[in-house]
């Protein structure tokens, strides 16, 4: 499946001279997307129908279908895009920097929970039940996602020599849940108040400090 990068999902664009103007596919890939999360948002998964989403966006289904290969890669896709606007790969750049730093782009947040997501993570969960494939799709390009970016950087400073680590899933997982907060209070409770951009930096800024102490290379002898 392809990824969706950017805030938008925007992807470069070239048009042909002469033509009228119509969309490229990334944007029309960004509408179909935007259109999906609104109806995840107020209609749930059950009324989130490929019919359903083609309205909302002004397209036909063919369209729909020439792009995504059916609701789940779709519903997929959403959750894909909206991980990497909170959670977004390294840049060629920014893999030279030390650890600290890799570690405090990777697992600081790039945005908060939006109402919108909210309301797709509540219908996610309310209906797992019922639709476990869709909520396994949650799972893979969610958390999973993101842990999996963690993961793949671990692996590459254990290479380098920066850090001593037997299992480097087992301990993205700790870091992970670690460093992002939880999502329960914010979905239950209606007078919740995300925390302060420089009180989450501190306490990432000290999580960090902890785990590279404790995966530190040791000297031998």
């Amino acid at each position: 499946m392809k990824e969706d990068h950017g805030p938008a999902g925007f992807g470069s664009c070239t048009r042909r001279r002469g033509r009228p103007p119509s969309l490229c596919e990334a944007e029309r890939r960004a509408l179909i997307l935007d259109a999906a999360s609104r109806i995840l948002a107020s209609e749930g998964l059950q009324g989130t129908t490929m019919a359903a989403i083609a309205r909302e966006a002004g397209m036909s289904k063919r369209t729909l279908y020439e792009l995504f290969e059916d609701r789940d890669a779709l519903f997929e896709a959403c959750v894909r895009r909206t991980r990497l606007q909170l959670v977004r790969p390294l840049t060629e750049a920014e893999r030279a920097l030390p650890l600290a730093e890799r570690l405090r782009i990777l697992l600081r947040p790039g945005g908060c929970l939006t109402e919108q997501s909210k309301a797709i993570l509540r219908a996610v969960i309310a209906e797992a039940p019922a639709h476990p494939e869709l909520a396994r799709g949650f799972l893979r390009e969610g958390p999973y996602g993101a842990r999996r970016s963690l993961r793949e950087e671990l692996d590459r400073a254990v290479a380098a020599g920066e850090v001593e680590i037997e299992d480097t899933d087992a301990t993205a997982r700790i870091l992970c849940n670690m460093s992002f907060q939880s999502p329960v209070e914010t979905l239950v409770d209606p007078d919740a108040v995300p925390p302060a951009p420089e009180a989450v930096e501190a306490c990432l800024a000290r999580i960090i400090t902890i785990f590279l102490h404790g995966v530190a290379r040791r000297a031998k002898g």
